[in-house]
């Protein structure tokens, strides 16, 4: 079963694009339903709280998994996943912003650290992978999924963007904001949607 696009706006909206966020909060990120029917309109405002929280958070992170191969082989290869068979090969993949550099991407030349954290098997380190004419991301294979126990993975990613003066971007030489982080989870999303290990 494929899962929807997660981003995690860590407190934030994507207004525009890239560079134009907005804090969100409690009152803007209730969702709003209209309903139209001849000669009525009628709007519903739903007051469940956002999956991000209300509190603002400058880092805006995007992550899914997709196969990577394993036995039993996979459909496909870079197909976007989140049920995998015991021994099938699990890439995470993640794209990061930073909205107080002006949505700038966090990459390997201003992050001190982006990893996955797996349930019983720690950190795995995240490489960002920057190729000719193609989109840059982060991503990191699991590959020993054979004995992991079937079931939900209530994994994590975490991105740690360096103090923005360190950024060797000029417009941002003479900032004071200090080392930030983005941190990715399931919690709150449809179960259907999680990370999810099953038998062969």
């Amino acid at each position: 079963m494929r899962h929807p696009l997660r981003t995690a706006y860590v407190g934030l909206l994507a207004v525009v694009g890239a560079s134009a966020f907005g804090s969100l909060s409690p009152a803007v990120a209730a969702a709003q339903t209209t309903t139209t029917t001849p000669g009525t309109t009628t709007t519903t405002m739903v007051s469940a709280p956002p999956v991000q929280g209300a509190h603002a958070h400058p880092i805006v992170v995007y992550v899914d998994t997709v196969t990577g191969g394993g036995t039993p082989k996979p459909n496909g290869l870079c197909l976007e996943e989140n049920q995998f068979v015991q021994g099938q090969t699990v890439v995470f993949r993640m794209w990061a912003d930073d909205s107080s550099a002006g949505g700038l991407a966090v990459t390997d030349r201003n992050a001190k650290a982006a990893y996955v954290t797996i349930p019983g098997l720690g950190k795995l380190v995240m490489v960002y992978r920057s190729e000719k004419n193609a989109p840059a991301y982060w991503e990191v294979p699991w590959f020993n999924t054979k004995t992991y126990p079937v079931g939900v993975v209530n994994f994590t990613v975490t991105v740690v963007a360096k103090p923005l003066d360190q950024w060797s971007v000029p417009a941002l030489a003479n900032s004071t904001v200090p080392a930030q982080a983005g941190i990715f989870s399931q919690a709150g999303w449809p179960t259907q949607s999680d990370l999810t290990i099953v038998a062969p």
